[in-house]
This record gives C-alpha cells, structure tokens and sequence, in this order.
C-alpha cells in the first residue's frame, strides 16, 4: 500500500528498503547506494512502526544517534502500535506519527499534505 500510495507522488523521488539493514546502508551511502546520483540523499524518512526485523522505534533512535541524520524528518506510519511506541517515536523526535488509512488513495493524501509542508519541491 505505501509503494502505491508514494507511486501517485509524481515529483516525489521513493526508494523502498526492504528491511532496517538495507535502509541504514543507504542512508549511509553504503556499498552500492555509495552512488547519490543513482540513490540520491532523502529529504525524509518514512518508516512503518513495525517492522519486520526491527521495530520503526529503534531504527528512528538509531537514525536520530547519527549526526548527519539526526535532523532527518521522519513520518512513522502504524497500524497497531502501542501508546507506548507512539509516546517514544514522539519522544525520539519523530516528525509525525499517522494511523495507516486502509486505503492507498488516502493515504497518498496523508503523504503528500505532509512532504509539502517539509520538502522543497513537493506541491499538493
């Protein structure tokens, strides 16, 4: 749904980890993301509060621990989070944390009311 939603983003470039460890390397410019030409730079993180093989919460505790990251804008998207995580993605410096809509249409919505406001070059 989230792939959907960023592909109704026409000026919006998406790149989509698989996975915790694929998004540290290349928000670290790692291995083959060593090329910012191929995989620019984000202006943003969108990260899901549950993950597959990490929580959202500690990956956005482990980006908000490095210094070229810390100020990245991060949306934390969840479907079912605890109070508890949301109250910590809060504390940890997430920009927004948004309830998943059950629908791509909206939740594109929801995207692109949120990049405007924080990315250069994003209208609504």
């Amino acid at each position: 749904m989230i792939r959907r939603a960023f592909e109704a983003l026409p000026e919006v470039f998406v790149f989509v980890c698989r996975n915790t460890s694929e998004a540290r390397a290349y928000l670290q410019g790692a291995g083959m993301y060593a090329d910012r030409r191929l995989y620019p730079f984000p202006e943003a993180v969108v990260s899901d509060v549950r993950l597959g093989d990490e929580s959202g919460v500690s990956f956005l505790a482990w980006m908000k621990n490095i210094q070229h990251l810390a100020e990245m804008p991060v949306i934390m998207l969840t479907g079912s989070a605890s109070q508890r995580e949301l109250d910590t993605a809060h504390r940890l410096g997430a920009l927004r944390v948004l309830r998943k809509p059950g629908d791509a249409n909206e939740l594109t919505h929801i995207l692109m009311e949120v990049l405007s406001e924080i990315c250069p070059g994003v209208s609504r």
